[in-house]
Formats: C-alpha cells, sequence, structure tokens
C-alpha cells in the first residue's frame, strides 16, 4: 500500500490554482494546432501565479512552525534518522560524515534556516532568485540522497514561479541554443 506524500496534495493545489491561469491561450492543444503556441503569452493579471507562490512559501513557513515544535528539529538531530530509514535512503551515502553530531546539527538547522528563508526572502526582490537557487538546491539535495518520490520536483515546479519573466527567457535563450526545438 502506497501511503501519499504532501506532492500528492501540492500537486492538486497547483492544478486547481492553474485552472484560473491563462495558460490554455499558449500551452493549449488548439493554440498549437494553430500555430500560436510560441507567440508570446498573453499579458493579464497573475493572479493564479501570485496564488501558487502564496502557497509555496506559506508551505516553508508553516515547516519550520511544525518543524520547531518537536524536539529532535530543535536539539539538531532530525536529520539522522531519514538516513536511517533503508526505505527512503537512495543507495550508499557517507556514513561516516553523517554520523557526527556536529555535522548533523549543521544539516537540521541548515534545513531549517533554509525554508524559513524560502519562505521569506523570496518576496524581496533582490533576493529572490538567489533564494530560489538555494531552495532548488536544498531539495535537488533531498533528491539525491533520500528517495522522496515527486516531492522534490513538485517544490521545484512552485519555486521556479519565482524566477522572473526576463530571467527564464534567458535561460531558455540559452538551452536552445544548445537543443534543436
Amino acid at each position: 500500500m502506497d501511503v501519499l506524500d504532501a506532492s500528492d496534495t501540492i500537486i492538486r493545489l497547483f492544478v486547481f490554482l492553474l485552472c484560473f491561469a491563462p495558460a490554455g491561450a499558449a500551452l493549449s492543444v488548439d493554440s498549437i494546432l494553430t500555430g500560436t503556441a510560441r507567440d508570446a503569452f498573453p499579458s493579464r493579471p497573475p493572479w493564479a501565479l501570485r496564488l501558487i507562490q502564496i502557497q509555496v512559501s506559506l508551505i516553508y513557513v508553516q515547516s519550520v512552525r511544525l518543524k520547531l515544535l518537536g524536539q529532535l528539529w530543535r536539539q539538531g538531530t532530525a536529520a539522522w534518522y531519514p538516513l536511517q530509514l533503508e526505505r527512503f535512503v537512495r543507495g550508499a551515502y557517507p556514513r561516516r560524515v553523517f554520523g557526527q553530531r556536529h555535522v548533523l546539527r549543521t544539516l537540521t538547522w541548515s534545513v531549517l534556516a533554509v525554508e524559513l528563508a524560502a519562505g521569506v526572502l523570496v518576496w524581496i526582490k533582490e533576493l529572490r532568485l538567489p533564494m530560489t537557487c538555494v531552495a532548488l538546491t536544498l531539495h535537488f539535495g533531498f533528491s539525491y540522497f533520500l528517495q522522496l518520490r515527486l516531492f522534490g520536483f513538485v517544490m521545484a515546479a512552485g519555486l521556479l514561479t519565482f524566477v522572473p519573466p526576463e530571467t527564464t527567457s534567458i535561460w531558455i535563450n540559452r538551452v536552445s541554443a544548445w537543443v534543436p526545438m
């Protein structure tokens, strides 16, 4: 029996919020068939996008709040437990390094710091892109060491909503120079 994780709930929420976005104007099958899919996205109020961003921010802030209620997080030992569950660990990891108390405390408290910062600092324009990159690194680190199914990818999708459109255009142009589209 598979147990649902938070990614299932977050996916449902994002899909619900996307119902209110103008995504169909550029991403629908009709727009592909008529050749308008590559045209500029229509300029509309970004309420659905903003709601997704608020939800991502709330996920991080609420996660930190709830984790701080637990003694293991406050003691700095919470990072040790998932690494002991064979079901979640992806391959071998340096047990000698992760077994050190100071490393575990640093990992545990770093998760709290990054999650709190990701929930708050993404709203400051100058810190938005660096904070998004730090939070993405956290999730890719989780995915590298732990089998968390889609959680990291779903949160990455949510985090990418904070990347400014100009930056996204630059990234797409760089990638399309390497990959024929």
